[in-house]
Parts: structure tokens; sequence; C-alpha cells
């Protein structure tokens, strides 16, 4: 029978050298003040850091490799929403289910659907230009961000 998918063997809080775990991994955290994450293994294939709380998505024919998720990202390319920064060609974890923190791309009202839209890996609830909100919804926001900038609590949906 194989292992259940609830591994929890590795910090998704700390980056990595080496891979600590396979391409396409998810795997659970029981956080303090968040309750139950789900994380995704990803790849920094860049050459400089990802920035916590920013949305990431999937460089073209990679289920590892990611970058800062572009302006009107669709859900299906977002792998999640790093808690840490991941620095360059480091492996880190992105939050791809459950609350944790995202940065704002402006004001962001309390209980509303959020994508990356105005501004790349930065969350906002309106503005949606490309792609129909519906299909790039990857977050709901359970508390507002006053300004461009600030790191506010989400509950990401990506996976």
């Amino acid at each position: 029978m194989p292992a259940p998918s609830h591994n929890i063997h590795v910090d998704p809080y700390l980056t990595y050298t080496d891979a600590p775990g396979k391409v396409g991994e998810v795997v659970e955290y029981l956080h303090d003040t968040y309750g139950r994450q789900r994380f995704r293994l990803v790849y920094n294939n860049t050459a400089s850091s990802l920035v916590a709380y920013s949305a990431v998505d999937y460089d073209s024919g990679s289920s590892l490799n990611v970058d800062v998720a572009a302006v009107d990202a669709p859900k299906s390319s977002v792998a999640g929403i790093p808690q840490v920064a991941i620095g360059a060609a480091k492996y880190g974890y992105a939050l791809c289910a459950g609350e944790g923190l995202g940065i704002a791309a402006a004001a962001v009202a309390i209980n509303t659907p959020l994508g990356v839209s105005i501004l790349a890996g930065r969350l906002d609830d309106t503005g949606m230009a490309t792609v129909a909100l519906s299909r790039a919804e990857i977050a709901w926001a359970i508390a507002a961000a006053a300004a461009a900038g600030d790191s506010f609590r989400v509950r990401v949906s990506c996976e």
C-alpha cells in the first residue's frame, strides 16, 4: 500500500539547495496560527530571489520551475504563494491550499476573490483584464490590505 499523502517530513518554511522531495510533491503542514496548509515543491530557476508572499507560476513546459506569476496568470499556471523568500537556484515550497499571507497590488477589500492582475506576483481583487476572474482566482481575502505592498491574510486555493 502506498504511503499516505499526509507526509510532513520537510519544513515548508525553509529553502533547500537539493530537492527535498519529488517533482509536484505536495506536503501538509499544521501551522500554529493558520491551521492546516498544503505546500507544493517548487524550484526558483531565476537569477534573483522570489519574494515571500508573492504568487509564483510555472515556467513553460515545467511542473517544478517557477518565476514571479505573470499579470493575469490563469489559475492553472499558478503554483502557489511561497511564505518565505526562495533564493536563486533554490528549492522551496509554495502554499497551494490553506491560509497564509499574500502581497497586495493595491488596496484589497475583505471577503473578495483575488488573482494576479495589475502587478506580477501581487494579489488584487479587481482589474482582471485578460483572464476572466473565475479562471484567475487563486485566493480569497480573509483580511483587508490598505495599500499596495501590504502583506495580508489570504485563503489560497490553487491546487
